[in-house]
């Protein structure tokens, strides 16, 4: 599953989320429309890694590091639970708020990770390296089938 990832505002030390790639434009509006919640989005690992690094060096207590998040539901329970103080004393606006309230489960994203990416292509390498060794029709339609799932959800979407 691709992801998004979120720095959140925090003086002692740094924090942060990932999530579905799907909810990438709510972390950005929440970052949009509210102060002192989430100072920055990312949908590139390294950059997020990147900003984790240098940020960490910044606060008192180095990093908490980061929550991994995988529904709808639990950005939902996540979200009110660690802004609870700032909900209750008015610094989220409502509008955030019933975003957040109304929106709803998200399909499993298709797109590959750069992992499941690479081990497909390991896979069909593999496979065809194999060719001369017996490798059956079978399985050099699955190793196209791979291919084609490679092709469509990571090569298409990613690059």
């Amino acid at each position: 599953m691709k992801k998004a990832y979120a720095s959140l505002y925090s003086e002692d030390s740094f924090e942060g989320i990932s999530v579905p790639f799907e909810l990438k434009s709510l972390l950005e509006e929440i970052m949009n429309d509210t102060e002192d919640l989430i100072t920055d989005v990312f949908d590139n690992y390294e950059d997020y890694k990147d900003n984790e690094v240098e940020m960490s060096h910044y606060t008192k207590d180095g990093s908490n590091g980061t929550v991994d998040i995988n529904s709808v539901g639990e950005f939902k329970k996540w979200f009110f639970d660690y802004f609870d103080y700032r909900i209750v004393s008015g610094r989220v606006p409502i509008k955030i708020i019933e975003t957040i309230k109304n929106s709803k489960e998200i399909e499993p994203s298709k797109v590959l990770t750069d992992d499941e990416a690479r081990i497909i292509l390991e896979d069909v390498i593999d496979t065809l390296i194999e060719v001369g060794n017996g490798t059956t029709d079978e399985q050099l339609h699955q190793a196209a089938d791979k291919l084609l799932n490679f092709r469509d959800n990571w090569l298409d979407k990613v690059l």
